[in-house]
């Protein structure tokens, strides 16, 4: 099977075949009411507007396109925004739950489909898991999976093995509150409501997606790396292509000779280690590593040779983040990506990285300034937290040398 590209339309053509489906929601209460330990987290959805709880329905939808920002399905949801935002700013009674339960559900419709557009790469990357009962400070124990074995028993009311929990595991992944916000002015209201709405969306959907591959590839490029998972560029072969092949084959074996920490065992020991590797990389060097790990073509005293195809499944080309080197104030933001030739092999174990996510982009929205002739305001929060130390090893500040699901690769030049 050869190695793919994966890039945002990639992502979105698996959430298409998938039959893939979500639900747009917002949460109970404000700030308070939503942070607070044991606060009830089911649908209906729930959400404050103007210091009011409003409760309504969720809307499920399924992904129909890969294409978004200029189709008709975004043009039919911003004329329906539109006509709710008209009747909500012109009604003259407090507009009906139900009124507002569609508009921001809709509004959370355009965010979520415009993050689609833009590639998240963690759930390529790590385990990307939702459990909105966890706590500030969780153990990584509730998330390991049970063991066991069987064995031959007599059925003479003899005991059977019984399968375990991984109560001993004392890791622990920290939550953080993480929170952006937009405040609209009587201009904007007056002048160009649906277009300031637009271009709102479309930055809180970046927003989201840069920080949710920062948080990882981010994590990786900044990340110094031991000898244990670092690779030199081979010097074998009389050409470009052969040494890179090379390099190639050297990642996969010094990949394949670091240990877990939780058995011990080295990654090629594990099930999970054929099939599963993925190519982490700068875009200008993409497309030569698709060809080459596929067994492309060498050219060597005039005679082709073809090389066997190398068993990684994956490239991911990310050079930095959307909003990389932008200003924003007096500062220039800063989201890293893959320098150039530089790449990581990874195993995208379930024993490796995780992305707790408690609270996934969630809204509170209130009434603006008098004084300041603001009309509206809106924060966007999510709590998640980030566990490194199994996938990282030695590259990580707490990790032991000789551990870990990555190397560093440097590509010949």
């Amino acid at each position: 099977m050869a190695v793919r590209i994966v890039n945002a339309k990639t992502l979105l053509d698996d959430k298409m075949a998938s039959g893939y489906t979500r639900e747009a929601k917002v949460y109970l209460g404000n700030a308070q009411s939503n942070a607070a330990e044991g606060a009830p987290k089911t649908a209906p959805i729930e959400y404050v507007h103007n210091g009011n709880t409003v409760v309504g329905d969720g809307i499920m939808y399924k992904i129909g396109s890969t294409a978004w920002k200029n189709s008709d399905g975004r043009f039919q949801l911003m004329r329906d925004l539109k006509n709710l935002q008209d009747r909500l700013q012109n009604a003259a009674a407090a507009p009906s739950s139900a009124t507002l339960a569609e508009y921001f559900a809709k509004v959370f419709i355009d965010i979520q489909r415009q993050s689609d557009e833009l590639a998240d790469y963690s759930s390529s990357i790590y385990n990307v898991l939702m459990r909105e009962d966890a706590g500030e400070v969780t153990y990584l124990r509730d998330f390991l999976p049970y063991t066991g074995k069987e064995k031959v028993i007599s059925g003479e009311n003899d005991s059977v093995p019984l399968i375990e929990q991984n109560l001993a595991q004392s890791e622990q992944i920290t939550l953080q509150i993480r929170a952006f916000g937009w405040k609209d002015s009587l201009r904007n209201m007056i002048f160009n409501p649906i277009n300031v709405l637009q271009r709102v969306t479309e930055a809180a959907a970046t927003i989201l997606v840069d920080s949710r591959n920062n948080d990882i590839i981010g994590n990786i490029v900044d990340a110094t790396f031991p000898a244990t998972q670092t690779v030199e560029a081979s010097e074998e072969g009389d050409t470009y292509d052969v040494r890179l092949y090379n390099t190639f084959k050297d990642a996969i074996l010094k990949l394949a000779g670091l240990k877990h920490v939780l058995t011990g065992a080295e990654l090629s020991e594990t099930g999970v280690f054929n099939g599963g590797l993925k190519i982490l990389c700068h875009p200008a060097d993409a497309w030569q590593i698709e060809r080459i790990v596929n067994g492309g073509l060498n050219q060597i005293l005039s005679i082709q040779q073809i090389t066997q195809a190398l068993p990684f499944s994956e490239i991911i080309a990310y050079g930095a983040g959307h909003m990389h080197g932008m200003k924003w104030g007096s500062e220039t933001l800063k989201f890293p990506g893959v320098a150039k030739g530089t790449a990581y092999a990874f195993l995208p174990n379930p024993l490796g990285g995780i992305v707790l996510d408690k609270r996934p982009l969630t809204l509170e929205t209130g009434t603006g300034s008098v004084l300041q002739l603001s009309t509206e305001e809106r924060a966007w929060y999510r709590i998640n937290g980030l566990f490194h130390k199994w996938f990282m090893g030695g590259a990580h500040s707490g990790g032991k040398a000789g551990t870990g699901n990555i190397v560093k690769i440097e590509l010949p030049e």
